[in-house]
């Protein structure tokens, strides 16, 4: 299994499609297991914690919900 880089533990960054209604992209994460922890003032790029330990099963959940544009680790910034 490829070691994935760092990042926030049990959280992900989703980028909604335009034209999506926030609604539907909210049930995805909830089928997902996941949950909205913080959306940005556009309301485009979500902040989502995961309930599971398996993010990459979380993830493709999330890409078949077709309501998002990319989602990616939240990664931890170098910068710090």
């Amino acid at each position: 299994m490829p070691k994935l880089p760092a990042h926030v533990p049990n959280q992900i960054l989703a980028l909604l499609k335009q034209g999506v209604v926030e609604q539907d992209a909210k049930n995805a994460v909830l089928g997902a297991g996941g949950t909205v922890i913080k959306t940005s003032s556009n309301g485009r790029l979500t902040a989502i914690l995961i309930g599971s330990n398996d993010i990459e099963s979380t993830m493709d959940s999330l890409r078949k919900s077709n309501c998002f544009e990319s989602i990616q680790l939240n990664n931890v910034s170098k910068h710090q």
